[in-house]
This record gives structure tokens, C-alpha cells and sequence, in this order.
């Protein structure tokens, strides 16, 4: 888990853990560089990386070049840096994956406007008559656990929405927790947010001690078996985490406030 901005990029480079990633840049200029690239499927922070599978490699520096004696030496980098003027150019991206994409920013646009007329040219469902009782299948423990577990081992493949976020598995494999924490400009102040999982496929989530979601997410699971055109179930997981990602940036506390 790498934790790459691009959208499931960590999950198709699963089998490549040590890929080496770049922190997008602070300077105003060149953020907005990267920012006007890159497609976003949720707000780009300052906080986000990207991975070298989006450059061109003659961008990524991996050598220190010294001329010893009008020979030219080179010696590895540690670490790999990026030229001044590398921007990120390569997504290998399906029409599937852009449709999410659009569907996503669509969910978390402010301009309602927009959804409005979207939903006039929706053909409507079809309602249920009255005399009609409405049916909701329950899972069985069994099947709840079988996706728990699913989901469980597969924990890693949840794109994560920043790196502030951390990942926890229960030994006893009765939840999986995310948390995410920042230390705010004072080394006293900071803020928190933790969202968990149960067994029983409920989650609850927490913004700084407060109550921010409750949710069963048993139909949502039981719906995804993955594939190219239906998200997974670890999808289902990185879309609940960006909610709150961005919730936590909404309401994140002053530098006057202590926790």
C-alpha cells in the first residue's frame, strides 16, 4: 500500500510496493500544475503523493552524476527526486474507470444545479404499488461473515485518501479501523478522525470524540464482487473514508483548540 493519488493505481500496482512516490508540490505555481493534470476523483491536498508509474522516467533523477578527473561517475540515489519542471502525464486509465471518476466528483460537487438537470433527463424508476409490500433481503451471519472476512484480507487494497490515514486489524478479527490524524500547526493541537468496521458490517465513525456516521454497510457489501464496470468492496470502504476525509477538513479545529 503506497498510498497513490491516481485513482486504484495502489491496486493495480499491488505487486509493487516499492515504487517510489513524490509529494505534490507546496509551491502555489506548481500545485496547480499538477492539480490541472491529474484527474481527480476527490480534492487534491498537499498531503497526497504520487507515484513514479505517472512520469516520464527521463523526469526521475535515481543517479548523482560527478565528474572525477573529466570522467563522469554516477552513484544511486537513496531516494529519487524529480526534476523542477516534472509533471505527472501518465494514468493508464479506462473509460470504466473515468466514468467513476465523473460519478464521483458529480456525488461531491457544491452545485446542485447541475444534479438537478441531470436527474430531468433520468428516466424514473419504476415505484412499487401501494398494494405491493416492499422487500429487503437480510443477509445471513454466515454471508456477513464472509464478507468481513473477505474484506479483512484484502484490507490493503482500500485506497486510502491521504496519508494522514492509517490502517488497523483487529487480532481477534472482530473489526478494521482507519484513523486518521494530523498535527495542526501547534505541537499541542490536533485532530483525529477514526471510522470502524465490526463483523456484523456496521461502522461508526468519529471526528475529534464526535459522532459523524452510522452506517450498515450489509447491502452495500453484498452487492460488490468487483470487476471492471462495479466498484469492490474495499471501493466501498475508500468512498466512505473520502467522505470523511473531507469532512475533516471542513471542520478542522483552530490552533486555539486542544485535544
Amino acid at each position: 500500500m503506497r498510498n497513490c493519488y491516481v485513482y486504484k493505481c495502489d491496486w493495480k500496482h499491488k505487486n509493487n510496493p516499492k515504487r517510489a512516490m513524490f509529494i505534490i508540490p507546496k509551491d502555489p505555481a506548481k500545485f496547480k500544475q499538477w492539480s490541472d493534470v491529474l484527474p481527480k476523483h476527490r480534492r487534491l491536498t498537499n498531503h497526497d503523493r504520487v507515484c513514479e508509474k505517472h512520469f516520464d522516467p527521463a523526469d526521475i533523477m535515481r543517479d548523482w552524476s560527478h565528474v572525477i578527473q573529466g570522467e563522469t561517475k554516477k552513484v544511486k540515489r537513496c531516494k529519487p527526486n524529480l526534476r523542477p519542471d516534472a509533471v505527472p502525464r501518465y494514468f493508464d486509465l479506462s473509460e470504466a474507470e473515468l466514468r467513476n471518476i465523473a460519478r464521483k466528483r458529480r456525488l461531491k460537487a457544491p452545485n446542485k444545479q447541475l444534479e438537478a438537470e441531470e436527474k430531468e433527463h433520468e428516466t424514473p424508476a419504476e415505484k412499487p404499488s401501494e398494494d405491493e409490500p416492499s422487500f429487503r433481503y437480510e443477509l445471513e451471519e454466515s454471508e456477513k461473515n464472509a464478507i468481513f472476512e473477505d474484506v479483512y484480507e484484502n484490507i490493503f487494497e482500500v485506497e486510502l485518501p491521504s496519508t494522514l490515514w492509517g490502517v488497523h486489524r483487529d487480532p481477534e478479527k472482530n473489526y478494521i479501523a482507519f484513523t486518521r490524524f494530523q498535527m495542526l500547526e501547534m505541537p499541542t493541537c490536533t485532530t483525529s478522525t477514526t471510522l470502524v468496521i465490526e463483523r456484523s458490517l456496521k461502522c461508526c465513525a468519529w471526528c475529534d470524540a464526535s459522532i459523524v456516521l452510522e452506517e450498515d454497510l450489509c447491502m452495500k457489501m453484498a452487492s460488490q464482487e468487483g470487476g471492471e464496470e462495479q466498484p469492490s468492496r474495499c471501493h466501498v470502504i475508500s468512498e466512505v473514508l473520502d467522505s470523511l476525509e473531507q469532512l475533516a477538513i471542513v471542520h478542522k479545529p483552530s490552533t486555539g483548540e486542544r485535544h
